[in-house]
């Protein structure tokens, strides 16, 4: 279609392409189901939450795998409202992930990140 316009065109993602293409990358690297789906509604989360605004969307998804390790000093900036952290940090849990306590395993830190960063450059594609 590229090759026939004389316009260019630009390719954008579907939500239901986006959350395959996501959803099988932590599969991919054998994370747990309890913790893919928690991340997998993240995801879709932030894609519904930020259309047509790419920044808050990179900003947003580059801060899931913070929030999920129990960091949370960027919440407030992208998206405050989603996460309760702040509301009461003594008695916090992470009600989608196992024992709703923040990952803490480090290789898998690194493998969800690059995951997250894959899609949060393609912020543009996913935001309309």
């Amino acid at each position: 279609m590229r090759r026939e316009s004389k316009n260019p065109v630009d390719k954008f993602s579907d939500l239901s392409h986006a959350k395959r293409s996501f959803s099988s990358a932590p599969y991919a690297i054998h994370v747990e189901t309890k913790t893919r789906r928690y991340l997998v509604k993240c995801f879709m989360l932030s894609i519904r939450r930020n259309k047509n605004n790419p920044d808050a969307l990179r900003g947003e998804m580059n801060n899931i795998v913070k929030h999920a390790y129990g960091e949370h000093e960027d919440c407030l900036k992208w998206g405050g409202t989603w996460c309760k952290f702040n509301e009461d940090p003594e008695n916090y849990t992470h009600k989608g992930l196992p024992n709703g306590k923040p990952l803490s395993k480090v290789e898998l830190r690194g493998l969800l990140s690059s995951i997250f960063e894959r899609f949060a450059k393609n912020a543009e594609k996913l935001a309309p």
